[in-house]
């Protein structure tokens, strides 16, 4: 009976993507930790209302992708199979209803960016779901912009922090913002057989995979020029240059591994590898704040 419950239990976990948003619960307590966010009732609110919306997200998500999913990613299909339609989408309701209610009272404890955000969030994902992610690059970028608004949540949070952690967590988050764009990209390429039958308009579907890769190449390259521009244009970092070598050898090294087995890939196994392998890279690439915090700030 325990044993049937906790696998039932599980499902409901897999739905929501419980490691994606582990990785993003510990990148909102790093950044956090960066601007010295003291951890209140009114922090863990906040917290909850980013992941409540982001797990909502994910079953609503999971309800409209059936078709390609069942291409996809046959041995990952609950809805339908352990999950009802129905009760997924109940249980979409409920997430979204608290991320709501949660905005709510900090809309009225004087936040009101987290009920706007939340909100805007919200329909992205919705409208995301069911129309962007259809439309050539569009829905990639909708993703990678939604990553880079929870840090934008969180700077606003927390108006009092230093002018240079402040800024820093909003580094955090644009390289949150290309990092994601690159993998929902090669993500694409990984899922364009089933994406093709559901009859989505990915750039995957439409074109050539010579042609996104090349395009994946170019969100590379602003990526590199960003960081580029980041390290030789902010004085306040030239005093912690030699300390932030190993920062940048993060930053900038993986990636041309990233393009080596971008190059070399044919089948959806090999750029799932490399979808891994980034995610893998933005998890180091946030720990290793904790490293250069005590440096820099």
């Amino acid at each position: 009976m325990h044993r049937k419950l906790y696998f039932y239990s599980m499902h409901w976990f897999n739905l929501i993507r419980w490691p994606n948003l582990s990785i993003m619960l510990c990148m909102m307590l790093i950044a956090s930790w960066v601007l010295h966010v003291s951890f209140s009732f009114n922090f863990f609110l906040l917290i909850a209302c980013v992941l409540l919306t982001a797990a909502a997200g994910n079953v609503w998500n999971d309800i409209n992708d059936l078709i390609a999913d069942q291409i996809n990613k046959p041995q990952r299909v609950w809805i339908g199979n352990v999950i009802s339609k129905r009760h997924a989408l109940l249980f979409y309701w409920l997430l979204n209803g608290l991320a709501m209610l949660f905005s709510l009272f900090l809309f009225f404890q004087r936040y009101h960016f987290v009920l706007v955000i939340t909100l805007l969030a919200q329909i992205l994902l919705f409208l995301y779901s069911i129309l962007l992610k259809r439309i050539v690059v569009v829905g990639n970028f909708v993703i990678s912009l939604l990553a880079w608004m929870s840090f934008l949540l969180l700077v606003l949070y927390h108006e009092n922090a230093s002018d240079i952690s402040r800024r820093w967590v909003m580094h955090l988050g644009l390289l949150a913002f290309f990092t994601t764009w690159i993998r929902e990209a090669i993500k694409d390429m990984q899922d364009v057989t089933g994406d093709a039958e559901a009859n989505f308009k990915t750039l995957s579907v439409i074109w050539p995979a010579s042609h996104v890769k090349a395009y994946v190449l170019l969100i590379i390259v602003a990526y590199l020029s960003y960081v580029g521009y980041y390290f030789f244009n902010n004085s306040w970092l030239v005093a912690f240059a030699n300390r932030l070598i190993p920062y940048l050898i993060i930053l900038i090294f993986p990636v041309f591994w990233i393009v080596y087995k971008l190059l070399q890939a044919q089948y959806s196994d090999q750029f799932r590898q490399v979808g891994n392998f980034i995610k893998a890279w933005m998890i180091v690439g946030m720990l290793s704040t904790l490293i250069w915090k005590g440096i820099v700030f």
